[in-house]
């Protein structure tokens, strides 16, 4: 799965009505609640303020949509789809739409929201959405070099690096290498090392 970097808008306007989409990265549900609630306040004139949103991993995912007071079924499930369909987790689109007097219709409205969820996300720069297991540990000087080479090689990230009397790291690999990289670090450290994995 992936999802977005960054947060986008676009402003479309379909038969006098304008509609604003909108693309939010999100952690989870709350924080997708909570995005909803500060577009409404931020966009109170608006007529309706549809959304619908993705969080979780790929085997537990947590969906929402709204339609905001249009007729059911006509604007959050659209954005809904959209979204689905890019294979997203993390994110929420919103659609704001202020009516312009003209009527759509049932298959007016479908169309022009989903036609602003696509329009916004063509603007998404994306990353993978990986599963990582952080972790801290204590070597021996001699072992930080190696070790730090060992996480490069394994896309791995130190977080926080504290030198003491030994070296003692906060850092993450994909959560797939936790195990090649618990064996790697007790081998390495011929036993001698601790490590603790905090995710």
């Amino acid at each position: 799965m992936r999802k977005p970097k960054f947060s986008a808008e676009v402003s479309l306007q379909f038969q006098k009505s304008r509609f604003l989409a909108l693309v939010f990265p999100v952690a989870s549900p709350e924080g997708a609640r909570e995005k909803l609630k500060e577009l409404k306040h931020q966009y109170e004139d608006a007529t309706h303020v549809v959304h619908a949103f993705i969080t979780g991993k790929e085997n537990s995912l947590t969906t929402g949509y709204s339609d905001d007071g249009e007729p059911p079924g006509t604007a959050g499930r659209p954005v809904f789809d959209v979204v689905r369909g890019q294979g997203a987790t993390g994110i929420f689109v919103a659609v704001v739409r202020w009516f312009g007097g003209t009527k759509l219709g049932t298959g007016g409205l479908v169309k022009a929201y989903g036609d602003s969820a696509k329009a916004v996300l063509e603007l998404v720069s994306w990353e993978e959405d990986l599963d990582w297991a952080e972790f801290t540990l204590n070597v021996d000087y001699s072992l930080y070099e190696p070790l730090r080479r060992a996480l490069e090689l394994r896309s791995g990230k130190i977080l926080e690096e504290t030198f003491g009397d030994q070296v003692t790291l906060r850092a993450q690999v994909l959560s797939t290498q936790r195990d090649e990289w618990t064996t790697w670090f007790q081998n390495a450290s011929k036993g001698t090392g601790r490590i603790i994995f905090l995710v």
